[in-house]
């Protein structure tokens, strides 16, 4: 299965802190802080896995209903040779990393020219 990637402009090999300047210029969003979202980046050996991760404010009184959670684009990889950005369905994040490896090897990592047009 090819694995599409999404070109950056970047610091190669990327480092963990390259990593968090990549996360926060592309899979950040203005809103997300007022959200109670943040990303949470874990280091494998080819990739760096962003999960996107929801923390309710607390409720102020017992009868409130909890905030519903956000939908979709909640995990992604940067490759760390190339610094391009894959996208996946929530799964765990050792997982996304064996995939995203398994797609190296066979030469199924695919760098797009440019990101996709909102619709």
């Amino acid at each position: 299965m090819d694995i599409h990637a999404y070109p950056t402009e970047c610091t190669t090999p990327v480092t963990l802190a390259e990593a968090e300047r990549l996360a926060e210029r592309y899979l950040s969003f203005d809103d997300d802080a007022g959200r109670g979202i943040t990303n949470r980046i874990t280091e494998f050996d080819s990739c760096f896995v962003v999960v996107a991760i929801f923390v309710p404010p607390p409720s102020t009184e017992s009868r409130t209903p909890p905030t519903p959670l956000p939908i979709g684009g909640t995990v992604s990889t940067i490759d760390k040779a190339t610094g391009a950005i894959t996208l996946w369905p929530t799964y765990p994040p050792d997982l996304v990393a064996e995939h995203h490896e398994a797609a190296l090897r066979a030469g199924r990592l695919i760098i797009e020219e440019t990101w996709p047009a909102n619709s």
